[in-house]
């Protein structure tokens, strides 16, 4: 395309992407982009919005509809290929390394500049071409086609109703450290216990996670059917006792990377029995043995796996 080449020969190559990205979001939020809301996503000042919109409209990416501006079909089919870069080197820093979740949008924001598309193809041939990032946005297709998540704010659900955490929004970036710090990640279940104005308290594998009104804010969820498998007994490896025996449920999604391919190497695998065989001094770490093989975890390890105990006729 020749806008684009035109487009990626220009010196401010980060800033004009990132205005494109800009302008993707507010098209599908329904909002009207113009040059203060470039200017307050950019960090930047008006006078330089408004050289990056002229800029866009230059080369065909962008156009200009009074006061505010809207991509063109030419501005969204390159700022659908900026969004599969980010939210693809997103899921490969969570799935394969170790690095923390509040640190991968910035990361993905300066390597998505950098990778070309045969680079963001391969990356998606090697992660499995996966639909969703890891904060439940849907990641384009190499053709632009994305698939589109319902859902909705956790302040629609009721005490006692069961959801599923569908996506979570990942700014203000003190706002996602704190959902990343409670252990809350897309695909995790949960029921609501307590209802405020000012905060929601959920119970998860027999944890209370509170929920700020930011927090609250930055969850989109999907209420589960009555009828759903839902496992209430369901708790962390870390509250198993002595003589005590559980059925493996999940690790939790918010386990990822590194960490999530070691506990499923060591055999913490759906359906395995599980039992406490030595409480460290300290309570961690604590020895298990599962598969007839003894492992030592950390307490934050066997914080993120669910089990069921089960009963003293159930079979090991």
């Amino acid at each position: 395309m020749a806008s684009m080449k035109a487009f990626k020969s220009t010196g401010n190559r980060s800033h004009l992407e990132d205005a494109l990205k800009h302008l993707w979001v507010f098209e599908q939020e329904k909002l009207d982009t113009t040059t203060q809301s470039v200017a307050g996503a950019l960090e930047c000042r008006r006078i330089h919005a408004r050289k990056i919109l002229a800029k866009l409209q230059e080369v065909g990416l962008a156009e200009s509809r009074g006061e505010t501006y809207r991509l063109t079909e030419s501005g969204k089919e390159y700022a659908l290929q900026i969004l599969r870069a980010h939210r693809l080197y997103e899921t490969f820093l969570a799935n394969e390394t170790g690095i923390v979740g509040k640190d991968w949008h910035a990361e993905a924001e300066r390597v998505e500049h950098e990778l070309s598309s045969e680079d963001t193809n391969r990356l998606a041939q090697a992660l499995g071409h996966p639909r969703f990032d890891p904060h439940g946005d849907p990641i384009p297709t190499r053709a632009g086609q994305s698939t589109i998540r319902q859902g909705c704010s956790l302040r629609n659900l009721k005490i006692g109703q069961l959801g599923r955490i569908v996506r979570l929004k990942d700014n203000p970036d003190t706002v996602f450290d704190r959902i990343c710090k409670a252990g809350l990640a897309p695909n995790l279940c949960f029921e609501i216990e307590q209802l405020s104005d000012d905060s929601i308290q959920l119970r998860i594998a027999g944890r209370e996670i509170y929920c700020d009104r930011e927090m609250v804010d930055s969850l989109i969820v999907e209420p589960l059917p009555e009828n759903i498998n839902f496992t209430h007994e369901a708790l962390r490896l870390s509250d198993l006792k002595l003589n005590q025996k559980a059925e493996i449920l999940s690790i939790s999604p918010a386990c990822r990377g590194t960490e999530r391919r070691r506990l499923l190497d060591l055999g913490f695998v759906k359906g395995g029995i599980i039992e406490l065989e030595l409480n460290g001094i300290f309570k961690s770490p604590i020895a298990y043995r599962v598969r007839n093989t003894v492992v030592a975890l950390r307490k934050n390890q066997s914080e993120n796996i669910f089990v069921q105990i089960l009963g003293s006729n159930d079979p090991s």
